[in-house]
């Protein structure tokens, strides 16, 4: 390969891991619809401006540097307690690894500049499914919680608690992670966060839409007023429903699931039993370039395969 063609791939590589970052950082459009329309019907600002009739307290400062930033475009979510979030540098490591590992198998049959390009967009897309993994599992810990939570409100309210206080009751009565999180939203609305905000920076921070039905329900009531009782328990049997569709998803989604993990684990399967009745049928993968070169193929179509998989499932099972 010549000097010139190895800058032009190169700097085809270079554009082509930018353009993915600017995907990643730009939010989604059916999202940013949402956020503008809720934000709407609630009156609850866009970002707070410090100003001279406003507390400097409300304003957040954005923190971290171009590090922060890579990580936020990965999928990191900064705002999960140290005990559900991933570790970066863990996470970076293993990434790391795993690029390492496909450079040094591909770089003899495809050449280093292609190798290379390949290793670096897989320990990306590692990096950022472990990211994601941790923020889902956070949030779905979250979601099986709230309809108790909503309940105790809902009781609370009924029993004649103002709904601030009723709402600092989760922070004792419920179990972690909820507790967690309300004892940091009310330490919000101790410094001055108005309670939808504050319920609004919880959706945001954990993306548990549940919390943006509660932030918006919140916001109308403080503006129109009503029996907040009444609204609260609507909005909880709401919430149950959509615990249960989700539950019902799940178990029609499973064939499918097993189905997929039976298909990915029969060539491994097959590949052990070959080797063990004729153990030379099998050497010629690990022995010779050809099979070499096979086994990356087969590594690369298996994982587009299984990734393909599990995001149809998550479209068809989300809301």
């Amino acid at each position: 390969m010549t000097p010139q063609a190895t800058v032009l791939l190169a700097t085809g590589g270079i554009f082509l891991l930018l353009a993915v970052a600017v995907l990643l950082l730009l939010p989604s459009g059916n999202s940013t619809r949402l956020r503008q329309r809720a934000r709407g019907a609630t009156g609850i600002a866009e970002k707070p401006v410090v100003g001279p009739k406003q507390s400097i307290r409300l304003a957040v400062a954005r923190e971290g540097g171009l590090w922060t930033l890579m990580t936020a475009a990965l999928g990191h979510n900064s705002q999960l307690p140290r005990a559900y979030a991933a570790s970066v540098p863990l996470v970076s490591i293993s990434s790391a690894l795993i690029g390492l590992l496909l450079f040094w198998q591909a770089r003899s049959s495809f050449g280093e500049v292609i190798s290379g390009s390949a290793a670096i967009l897989l320990a990306l897309a590692a990096a950022r499914f472990q990211f994601k993994r941790k923020t889902r599992i956070y949030a779905h810990l979250l979601f099986i919680q709230i309809a108790d939570a909503l309940s105790l409100v809902v009781r609370s309210v009924r029993a004649g608690l103002p709904v601030g206080d009723a709402l600092r009751s989760l922070a004792t009565e419920m179990p972690a992670p909820t507790s967690h999180e309300f004892a940091r939203t009310m330490g919000e609305v101790a410094l001055g966060v108005a309670l939808d905000q504050a319920i609004w920076n919880l959706h945001s921070r954990t993306k548990v839409r549940e919390y943006s039905f509660l932030a918006v329900t919140l916001g109308l009531h403080a503006q129109t007023g009503g029996n907040l009782g009444e609204t609260l328990e609507n909005l909880v049997d709401m919430v149950r429903r959509r615990i249960a569709l989700a539950g019902k998803a799940r178990a029609l989604s499973s064939e499918a699931r097993t189905s997929c993990s039976i298909l990915a684990g029969l060539p491994f399967v097959t590949g052990l039993i070959v080797s063990a009745v004729d153990p030379a049928y099998m050497a010629d993968l690990f022995y010779d370039p050809r099979g070499k070169n096979f086994l990356i193929v087969f590594a690369v179509l298996l994982s587009a395969g299984l990734l393909i998989n599990r995001w149809l499932l998550q479209r068809a099972t989300s809301d």
